[in-house]
């Protein structure tokens, strides 16, 4: 009974081992992590190129020079201004007239008292208190100044300019001598006067950026002056310049032009650019200088502006820096590239055994990328060289031997589902972005789709 009772025990064991079942077990284990690994793999994240620039991280701060030309007051008196702020002037133009008496509250009260404000005058304040918020700068108190003087400066404008239109019979009726004020050149005019209409690139110090201690905020249009006192200033030139300090590891003496994007405004400029030593005690303390040739009355009521340089250029593409990955290939002195085959495309002259003797073998090449020393070829298994493959040039007097590598830059582009490396060439890159040139053979194209880590990329791997 004893041994029949062990000997159905070994059946079911052996039953249990048997070789069919075993392999059963194992097929079923495959089939459910081929068909899970991908589900529960992360897929990698896929961004598309765009055609862009990218834009400094950091803000700069730099003081406007313009030609200026401060006008005074031939004598003493009340002024009635007949221009507006940031109006063109002609030579011989009005630009306000002097009363030995102020007239103001009997020209509002004959003429009507005050004019409402038209739609174009609320637009015009609009835009300067929005464009105040974007610019705010809590550490910067001389702006909230400028940004009151500039309204009041604008409100006291509209107030006079309506009071024009009868002034001069007015006052014959009521016999006020006006002595008229005109300009003597042609240019802009601006009745916000500083302290900074004589610095020019010979006088630039630290001590012009501090606004706190400085005198920044700009007088607005005066209601009395004394003979002498300086009134207003004229703009004869659309050219102005912005000049900035320079970090002490910055540089850019080889840079010409600069583009560069301003805070608190949807304006982005391009301007010659050079490089000076100020007069500050540091010797070495250099600034950046920038000059533009339009948007100069956009400008016209700021002394100190905030702006970012913009890198990079219009015919580039964008991409993460994320994106960015390197790939290795054999780097092959180009002495050993020729030009041959049926296509007279890009060939080698391979060394191999024929018949017992060393022949050399035209072998056509894919050229992923050259240089002024090597061309780069792929090192894939596929691949029509191979490490340890020698090569002879063209004057079968030198010989090489393929081992040498080199790392190209690149992203995975996905086509179809399939990541493959593109190699790029940079640009420009800051923190987050870089520019690559677009155009390449064999490079990303505008609206490709790229891994958007590229160190999760592997050549023909399936994406999604």
């Amino acid at each position: 009974m004893a041994n029949q009772k062990k000997a159905d025990n070994e059946q079911k064991a052996n039953s249990v081992l048997r070789p069919e079942y075993i392999l059963l077990i194992a097929a079923v284990v495959y089939l459910l992590y081929t068909i899970c690994t991908p589900v529960m793999r992360k897929r990698p994240r896929v961004t598309t190129v765009e055609p862009g620039e990218i834009v400094s991280n950091h803000y700069y701060t730099g003081i406007i020079l313009r030609d200026e030309q401060i006008e005074t007051a031939p004598r003493g008196g009340y002024p009635i201004y007949y221009l507006q702020e940031g109006k063109r002037a002609a030579v011989g133009n009005r630009i306000y007239a002097l009363s030995a008496t102020d007239v103001t509250p009997q020209l509002a009260g004959n003429l009507g008292g005050n004019a409402p404000l038209g739609a174009d005058n609320i637009h015009e304040i609009k835009n300067r208190l929005s464009a105040y918020r974007k610019s705010y700068d809590r550490d910067q108190y001389a702006q909230n100044y400028t940004a009151e003087n500039s309204i009041q400066s604008l409100l006291s404008s509209y107030a006079s300019l309506s009071l024009l239109g009868n002034l001069d019979e007015e006052m014959k009726k009521q016999g006020i001598e006006l002595t008229d004020v005109t300009s003597p050149l042609s240019g802009v005019v601006s009745f916000r006067l500083d302290n900074y209409s004589t610095v020019t690139e010979d006088n630039i110090t630290a001590a012009l950026f501090d606004q706190d201690t400085t005198s920044a905020a700009a007088d607005s249009k005066k209601t009395f002056v004394n003979a002498g006192d300086p009134v207003y200033r004229i703009v004869p030139s659309e050219e102005w310049k912005v000049v900035f300090p320079l970090d002490k590891k910055e540089s850019r003496e080889n840079t010409k032009s600069l583009r560069v994007s301003f805070m608190g405004s949807n304006i982005s400029l391009s301007g010659d650019y050079h490089e000076i030593t100020g007069k500050d005690e540091d010797a070495n303390q250099r600034y950046g200088v920038l000059t533009f040739q339009r948007y100069m009355i956009q400008f016209l009521e700021d002394r100190f502006v905030k702006f970012r340089i913009v890198e990079g250029r219009k015919d580039g593409l964008k991409i993460q820096k994320t994106a960015l990955t390197k790939k290795t290939y054999y780097a092959i002195p180009l002495l050993y590239l020729t030009r041959g085959g049926a296509n007279n495309g890009n060939v080698v002259h391979r060394l191999q055994m024929e018949n017992g003797e060393e022949q050399a073998v035209d072998v056509p090449v894919t050229v992923v990328h050259r240089d002024d020393t090597y061309f780069y070829v792929s090192m894939d298994e596929n691949a029509s060289l191979k490490k340890g493959d020698w090569l002879i040039n063209d004057a079968r007097d030198q010989k090489v031997q393929v081992g040498d590598t080199g790392e190209l830059p690149g992203v995975y582009s996905v086509t179809g589902g399939i990541a493959v490396f593109r190699k790029v060439e940079i640009i420009e890159e800051n923190d987050e972005y870089a520019i690559v040139h677009r155009g390449i053979s064999g490079s990303i194209n505008p609206y490709d789709r790229i891994l958007l880590n590229g160190s999760e990329g592997r050549e023909g791997e399936m994406v999604y």
